[in-house]
């Protein structure tokens, strides 16, 4: 690049800063259907980091474009990029900063717009880590101006991959700290191919979407690394698992086969009956064999707030028997751990079982005393009758003990406060992706005295080598309290009982929502944030979405559905925080950003099912019935299934495919047809003397409704 032509490139860059927050046109705007946040929950941010952001943005602000020596302009463009780079450097993949710096330009407007009005000097709604927000400012830039930090740290990039080899760490340490440089892009395709040789298809994936990042910002002398690049992604397509074909995906009819007990009915102090939102969700996760592990709650004695025992059931489909049932307590008895009862949360948003699964290990989250989270191997022994051998567990026997962790024939120790913090809970709903484990944590935060605060609550995402247990990473979510309950329809008064929402993954990209406020999306193969995010918390008086389905993933638009339990909004967010969210120095937006649509209010619904741009489908009330509901956030239309009986509650959170979607109510499995405006296809009367109702599980021609003390096994035909 000739100095004539960086200096009028610099000329034009520096006269043309926007007077004001652009937005693209057609771009949703949150305030059109969220309202005020009331929210004043904490989000993490490294001090150290958004300074040095905040130095190089103020130095970019005011670079005086009457300059018109060369050297003089690099010299300053130098002290922009050695700040940027200083900021990730400061910190790790743990860290995050607002995305707001405060920098201006001589006009007193911010260089770094945010169209959507999420950020603001004012009020910390969002925050990014450290590598996005670097990658965002590279990519406002104009190509010249991105020339000069590829010219400025080329050669440093090309020792380090020199020095890197095959190197994982070594390889992403350069990936993230050397951005939009030749090594970089080296370094996210080698850890790629690392990826797939380990058979890690997520992670390889997320690889090769940072490769794209840096291949954009080199502008045409990546070209030829397009080639390379879609190559990787072909062999990836085509080498993943196929989707389930199953029968129960296209249905046009149920029939009951079977009612099959988990447990001896003579032995229950009371029946559980299951709703929404309320009390502990039976849960299953499918093993490689077709058998499915149920983890339901069995209570002990009465009242609002009873003493549940984990169980833990496997069941053949082919002979639809239980061939294998054992407590928690019994299982732990192997690590000479003694797990007691523990009281199980009865109000909103209840208690979801969601064991997660490889196909031969199976994780648990247990709500016992001490909290656990427990890895049984199910691939051991072919017989299904087999009791499974426990691989290792997480205990955190609570108050201001250390969580440790326990392997079979070796001493427990502790984790330490960098991997789980001293008396956290495991939240229900951990994913499994590749090689990791990552599940969400709650605990009291700590006062001065070193006494738990009342309301105070600490959220974190941990990471976990699932083979092992050994600690990864862990990542602050949030710090706030929950919202107030006074006589709702789910609860009285009463303390701290509610849990984070499951978690959901889409592709290598995972959202974990706190039920506190708080939102953010992590990458899992090192624990990256994309984003976090404040939600509008409800009033106190009003109800939320029921807590026990984890976010929908919206898999064609790569983000997420997400209905928190303590908001009266659904939200359509993007699974990662895209370059072109944020409006570039020389011209207005060129994508859209963060949300893919307004926030919807909550009106009439109970709970999500899931769903899609096209159309949210939602468990709702209408009047003094209830009926399954699809809402289009982009029109306001509404579509209702066949109303329920009067006096018929959803007792579970539903399974959906792409053309049929299938819940429960006290009185039967309902099957809908999602392609003709929900025509219902069949309802199935279930008579029994148990409670009906639950979660379902699904597999070729079986629909499975998993209860507290039973599982209902319906034929698809």
């Amino acid at each position: 690049m000739s100095k004539v032509c960086l200096c009028l490139v610099l000329s034009v860059w520096l006269g043309t800063a926007p007077a004001a927050p652009q937005t693209t046109s057609g771009m949703p705007q949150p305030s059109a259907g969220e309202g005020p946040l009331s929210n004043d929950t904490s989000l993490a941010t490294d001090s150290a980091a958004t300074a040095e952001f905040a130095r190089g943005d103020e130095r970019s602000a005011k670079l005086d474009r009457s300059i018109t020596d060369t050297a003089q302009i690099e010299r300053e463009w130098a002290e922009v990029f050695d700040a940027w780079r200083s900021a990730v450097l400061s910190g790790g993949t743990d860290s995050s900063v607002p995305v707001f710096s405060g920098a201006t330009n001589a006009d007193g407007n911010s260089r770094w717009i945010d169209p959507e009005g999420t950020a603001s000097a004012a009020s910390l709604r969002r925050t990014e880590g450290l590598e996005v927000a670097l990658l965002r400012r590279l990519h406002g830039l104009p190509p010249p101006i991105r020339k000069a930090w590829r010219a400025r740290f080329e050669l440093a990039g090309q020792d380090a991959l020199r020095q890197a080899g095959r190197d994982p760490a070594l390889l992403a340490s350069l990936e993230r700290t050397l951005p939009a440089t030749p090594a970089a892009l080296s370094a996210a395709a080698n850890l790629a191919d690392l990826a797939l040789e380990a058979g890690h298809q997520h992670f390889a994936h997320t690889w090769i979407e940072r490769a794209r990042v840096h291949a954009q910002l080199l502008d045409q002398d990546a070209s030829t690394w397009s080639l390379a690049l879609d190559q990787r992604a072909r062999w990836l397509e085509e080498h993943s698992p196929a989707p389930d074909q199953g029968v129960w995906q296209t249905a046009q009819g149920l029939s009951l086969e079977r009612e099959i007990g988990l447990v001896d009915l003579s032995q229950l102090a009371r029946a559980q009956r299951p709703l929404v939102g309320r009390g502990p969700q039976s849960g299953g996760a499918w093993l490689a064999d077709g058998t499915l592990v149920i983890q339901s709650t069995q209570f002990a004695g009465t009242g609002e707030r009873a003493r549940g025992d984990d169980w833990i059931s496997r069941m053949d489909l082919s002979s639809n028997k239980i061939t294998w049932s054992s407590s928690l307590r019994e299982i732990a008895q192997s690590l000479e751990l003694s797990l007691a009862s523990n009281t199980v949360p009865r109000e909103h948003p209840g208690w979801p079982h969601r064991p997660c699964t490889d196909g031969q290990r199976v994780i648990l989250v247990c709500n016992t005393r001490p909290a656990a989270l427990v890895c049984l191997d199910f691939g051991a022994s072919k017989d299904p009758s087999d009791p499974p051998r426990l691989s290792w567990a997480w205990i955190s026997p609570g108050d201001e003990q250390a969580v440790q962790r326990a392997v079979p024939g070796e001493r427990p120790e502790p984790i330490g406060a960098q991997s789980c913090d001293a008396g956290a809970r495991f939240e229900p709903g951990p994913v499994w992706i590749d090689s990791v484990l990552l599940v969400q944590t709650r605990q009291a935060e700590e006062s001065t005295g070193g006494s738990r605060q009342a309301g105070v609550l600490r959220a974190a995402l941990v990471g976990i080598d699932a083979a092992t247990g050994w600690p990864l990473f862990k990542r602050t979510l949030a710090r706030g309290s929950e919202v107030a309950r006074e006589g709702t329809r789910f609860a009285g008064v009463s303390a701290s009982q509610s849990t984070g929402q499951p978690l959901a993954a889409n592709r290598g990209a995972t959202l974990a929502a706190t039920n506190l406020g708080t939102a953010a999306v992590f990458d899992a193969c090192d624990g990256r944030q994309a984003y976090a995010l404040k939600t509008r918390r409800k009033a106190r008086e009003t109800r939320g979405f029921a807590g026990t389905l984890a976010a929908a993933t919206l898999a064609q638009h790569a983000g997420f559905l997400h209905a928190p339990a303590d908001s009266d909004r659904m939200y359509f967010l993007r699974a990662d925080q895209d370059l072109g969210s944020f409006s570039a120095p020389d011209g207005p937006a060129k994508l859209d950003g963060l949300f893919l649509s307004a926030p919807l209010p909550i009106e009439q619904a109970e709970a999500l099912m899931g769903g899609d741009l096209a159309g949210a489908l939602l468990l709702s009330r209408a009047g003094r019935s209830r009926t399954l509901a699809q809402w289009d956030p982009a029109t306001g239309a509404r579509l209702e299934a066949v109303y329920a009986g009067l006096g018929e509650s959803f007792t579970g959170s539903g399974l959906l495919s792409a053309q049929r979607a299938y819940y429960t109510t006290d009185r039967g499995l309902w099957l809908v047809d999602r392609t003709r405006e929900l025509f219902l296809l069949d309802f199935e009367a279930v008579p029994t003397d148990l409670p009906f109702g639950g979660d379902i599980a699904a597999r070729d021609d079986r629909v499975l409704v998993l209860g507290p003390h039973a599982v209902w096994v319906f034929r698809a035909r």
